[in-house]
């Protein structure tokens, strides 16, 4: 996501660094939130859920409609 212009959301310095709250402590879900200066105030979420040997990811990100 940083890739394409993406910045994540409650990191200030250093850019290594992960946002406060990025780890859930009822069942080790990870999410993180991103946004994209061309988006305006919308933002990307993935969350992260490990189920066993996979990590499922799931993006959700807004387009506009009701």
């Amino acid at each position: 996501m940083v890739e394409t212009g993406y910045i994540e959301e409650g990191v200030r310095t250093p850019p290594s660094s992960m946002p406060g709250g990025w780890r859930s402590s009822a069942g080790g879900v990870y999410k993180l939130r991103y946004s994209h200066p061309l988006c305006g105030d919308s933002s990307a979420v993935l969350v992260l859920v490990p189920m066993g040997k996979l990590l499922i990811v799931n993006a959700t990100l807004p387009t506009g409609g009701s």
